[in-house]
């Protein structure tokens, strides 16, 4: 009988299904080697942490790391650590605020890309298979009104997102978004797609954006390969490489060259 790949996330969910406290908390703050020494420097407790990435605030440059923060049960949660390089030496100059707390099992966020909304903020892929909080979105989170997120897919039961990234897609002259999500239900089979939002141009923070079909497989993870729209034979065509958790292997589609 062949194993149902759900079983593959079980040991990532017990910490937090469990209610596990922290693994580490008994070891050692100092690791040496031969080549150097490591000190466990502390920034603060935040429950669950999750994904991380870093970002430089749009109008004062200054550094910021982003925490996602999502638990089995409860309000998940989306960090900024100000001055988070500081703090290291200094804790009392770290600056955490929670950004928002509405989005469900926020995976990666990242910073969009100014051309997406004509204003900064941060784009935000959610969701995960434990139940409750299987349907995710993709999520545009306003820098200066972080609460105030707008969603940009529209609701798919028991479907998830892992990652976004920016593309012109159809040449327009807008940039697009283009993600994968997959779903692993209890009973059935898993599956997951690949697709891109098109940005409509107009008002397009505040409504779902429409959807278009790539390839079925894709499911958590993708990468495009290469960002520079199509149109020299020296540059590639659109070529995107993506993860197909569920089926065990890797897939890669590219544009056909006009």
């Amino acid at each position: 009988m062949k194993r149902n790949p759900l079983w593959a996330f079980v040991p990532s969910l017990l910490p937090s299904l469990l209610f596990l406290g922290p693994l580490l908390a008994s070891a050692s703050p100092v690791l040496s080697n031969e080549f150097f020494t490591l000190e466990k420097k502390g920034l603060l407790n935040i429950n669950k942490p999750g994904y991380l990435n870093l970002v430089n605030d749009p109008t004062t440059k200054s550094p910021h790391l982003l925490v996602s923060s999502f638990q089995a049960f409860g309000k998940d949660n989306l960090y900024s650590i100000a001055n988070w390089d500081k703090g290291l030496a200094a804790p009392e100059l770290l600056e955490t605020t929670n950004l928002n707390n509405q989005i469900t099992w926020p995976n990666e966020a990242r910073l969009a890309d100014p051309q997406l909304f004509g204003f900064e903020g941060i784009v935000v892929a959610g969701g995960f298979l434990v139940p409750g909080k299987s349907t995710g979105a993709i999520s545009f989170v306003p820098w200066n009104q972080p609460q105030n997120a707008h969603t940009l897919t529209s609701p798919k039961n028991g479907w998830y997102y892992h990652r976004s990234e920016e593309y012109d897609v159809n040449g327009d002259g807008l940039p697009d978004l283009v993600t994968a999500r997959g779903t692993m239900p209890m009973m059935g089979k898993p599956d997951g797609e690949l697709i891109w939002l098109e940005n409509p141009g107009t008002n397009n923070s505040h409504s779902p954006w429409q959807e278009h079909f790539i390839a079925r497989g894709p499911d958590v993870h993708f990468r495009i390969l290469n960002k520079t729209p199509y149109k020299h034979a020296t540059m590639l065509p659109l070529t995107i490489i993506a993860t197909e958790f569920s089926a065990r292997k890797l897939s890669v589609y590219q544009q056909n060259a006009a």
